[in-house]
């Protein structure tokens, strides 16, 4: 299902006036494009530079070349991206109770068991069709996540990170996660109750009173 014209108007007044929280964390030369990509996508699954370049008041041509430079040198991280969207939540956040906000850390897979040749495909553990006693591996990815659950049951995603073991430079999956785990805590400050899968019993990083680990 796809929005509306209607709904695609309200949302992008919307992302308009939230825009700048994400902005900061972009390279200068890529702030302009920001809005129109995001908008492209409200319209579409997918994103291409026709669609980002039709939201700009110039020549198509000459605005999709200026996006292809751009993009082709890439100055954002997808941890900077991460902060940004933190930074937002917590305006919300200030307004929450303690005892009424729910932070959900997992962590899951992407199975690909068709996959052949795409780059870095790990083997993981596949959650669909595990049973008690018998594990089931498919080649795929590991995914690091971070939910925030609002009262009224409104959850946001905070951190959705898609990882392969066999990356160049990886270190560990509990490095990783104590990096993400870190920078929502730092930025979010002592607010709200964890709740962790039992995936992370072994992670002694959740040794903090305020933090409660579960194992559901």
């Amino acid at each position: 299902m796809f929005p509306t014209k209607q709904d695609i108007g309200k949302i992008s007044k919307r992302i308009k006036s939230q825009i700048s929280f994400y902005e900061k964390a972009v390279h200068k030369a890529h702030r302009s494009y920001l809005t129109p990509m995001v908008l492209s996508l409200l319209k579409d699954p997918s994103c291409f530079v026709s669609q980002v370049a039709r939201h700009f008041q110039e020549a198509m041509p000459l605005m999709e070349k200026r996006i292809l430079r751009a993009i082709h040198s890439p100055k954002m991280t997808l941890e900077q991206l991460m902060g940004a969207h933190l930074t937002r939540l917590r305006h919300y956040m200030a307004t929450v109770s303690f005892d009424k906000l729910l932070i959900y850390a997992d962590l899951s897979d992407l199975a690909k068991p068709h996959a052949k040749k795409m780059p870095d495909l790990d083997r993981v553990r596949d959650g669909s069709e595990s049973r008690p006693g018998k594990v089931k591996t498919n080649p795929g990815f590991w995914l690091d996540e971070v939910y925030v659950q609002f009262p009224g049951r409104k959850t946001f995603p905070v951190v959705f990170y898609p990882f392969s073991t066999l990356e160049k430079g990886f270190r560990s999956i509990t490095d990783l996660i104590v990096r993400h785990i870190s920078l929502v805590f730092q930025t979010l400050g002592n607010n709200g109750l964890w709740i962790s899968d039992r995936g992370y019993d072994a992670l002694k990083f959740f040794c903090i009173s305020s933090i409660i680990a579960g194992n559901s």
